[in-house]
């Protein structure tokens, strides 16, 4: 067969090297194999290996440049390449970098030497975090990952401090790169080192979400940034109560810092994890110190408060809901705490969700004392005006309400909340739906 002739598109090579045929494995068919029941695989059958080398040549050669892709569909194919290898020697067989390992690191070594791009160290060292994620021999192996992980990244550090351009951009390490730098650091039981390079994500990429909550986790924990950390100059003469308070407490306040400080950084639609994060952080603490359940109330509310004035509840009805629900909770079904809550929700006009509103009328319904009439009704007029026209659950409501409170004339109002319906909602579809589960309701009742 004659040798392709592939233009110098990255999408065209990977796709001639997908239908290239794959070698086929050549059996052991000796007779004691077989009764021994050990087939095993002595060769490989490969009537396209030229092709399939001509097709990798090209990605190496003609686009190796300027395609981290390439050099990424080189690396799995020697992974491949390397696992055929490894067959046909002993299936069994476990050493130091097995074949398949030992080509793709190779690659990726020449990759990054060819293209050194932010792109091109991310995808190794991707590669390299999916290798030590398996279920590594032993431990030689593991610690040579997590040394070339780490070596990894002080050469990226290098070539960003000394200005490589390439395609006239300068290298830059990316958010993505530091994110698996501090993991491998945890792995590798160097928290205080993790929380540095996440500090550092922070202060290039502070409008990324994760680092600020990979920083506060470690916070948590009592991990800061060696410039931000005084855990070393507490006075060792308390006593471990005094001790453990001092530092759960310490370690709240520099959490809720971080985390208050990323809200700041980051876009708000991109924020509900830091809002969470904040949530539950707040909610744990009167758990160590039960005389702050106030404060720690106050602090949940106006949490609630500000993460829905900043996302809206169209962006986060799940945490809209969550409020409605701990209204209920904490304050046990407080009329005025529900009435403030559903004000709250329900103020953000068309943002909120059919969820939110139907659970701001229960929550009302179920208040204590019980809401005025004249409450529910104003509440459900908003919920009608935005989802009046399409939705049959919140009719239904309405009219199971008004039969649930009005004692005498329960049926007639709620006859007369189905003859609206009737009038508002548009599609015949939905109108047939409201009737069949009206009458169903009524039945029952």
């Amino acid at each position: 067969m004659s040798k392709p002739k592939l233009s110098a598109s990255l999408s065209l090579h990977l796709q001639f090297l997908q239908t290239i045929p794959k070698p086929t494995p050549i059996f052991n068919t000796k007779s004691y194999a077989l009764k021994e029941k050990q087939r095993h695989i002595t060769g490989y059958q490969d009537p396209f290996k030229d092709l399939r080398e001509e097709v990798l040549k090209g990605l190496r050669e003609k686009l190796g440049g300027v395609e981290e892709d390439a050099w990424v569909a080189v690396a799995s194919e020697a992974l491949r390449a390397g696992e055929r290898e490894r067959l046909i020697h002993n299936p069994k067989m476990k050493t130091q970098h097995s074949p398949c390992e030992r080509k793709a690191l190779a690659v990726y070594e020449r990759a990054i030497e060819s293209l050194p791009t932010a792109r091109m160290y991310l995808k190794y060292a991707q590669f390299l975090r999916e290798r030590a994620a398996h279920d590594l021999p032993n431990d030689k192996e593991k610690k040579d990952i997590s040394r070339r992980l780490l070596n990894l990244f002080r050469r990226a550090v290098a070539t960003q401090k000394s200005g490589v351009m390439h395609a006239k951009c300068p290298f830059t390490i990316s958010s993505d790169l530091y994110l698996i730098w501090a993991d491998s650091l945890i792995r590798l039981g160097l928290p205080l080192e993790a929380a540095e390079i996440l500090n550092k994500s922070t202060e290039e990429y502070p409008s990324n979400p994760i680092p600020w909550m990979r920083l506060a986790e470690l916070s948590m924990r009592g991990i800061f940034p060696k410039d931000n950390s005084k855990l070393n100059e507490r006075n060792v003469a308390k006593t471990k109560k005094s001790f453990f308070e001092d530092m759960m407490k310490e370690n709240y306040t520099r959490t809720v810092s971080i985390l208050e400080k990323g809200l700041r950084s980051v876009p708000a639609k991109d924020s509900k994890p830091l809002w969470l994060r904040l949530l539950f952080l707040h909610t744990g603490e009167h758990m160590h110190d039960p005389s702050k359940v106030a404060a720690s109330h106050l602090a949940i509310e106006k949490t609630f408060k500000s993460a829905l004035a900043s996302l809206g509840t169209s962006a986060a009805p799940d945490l809209a809901i969550s409020y409605l629900d701990w209204c209920v909770v904490s304050n046990g079904a407080s009329l005025t705490q529900i009435s403030a809550a559903v004000r709250t929700m329900l103020g953000y006009g068309s943002s909120a969700s059919l969820g939110v509103h139907m659970r701001c009328l229960e929550a009302l319904a179920c208040a204590q004392p019980p809401a005025s009439t004249k409450d529910i009704t104003l509440a459900s007029e908003k919920s009608i005006d935005r989802f009046g026209k399409q939705s049959v659950d919140l009719w239904l409501w309405l009219a199971r309400w008004e039969m649930r409170t009005c004692d005498s004339g329960g049926a007639a109002a709620a006859a007369k909340i189905a003859w609206r319906a009737e009038k508002v909602l548009e599609e015949p579809s939905v109108k047939s739906e409201f009737r069949r589960r009206y009458r169903d309701m009524v039945g029952d009742v």
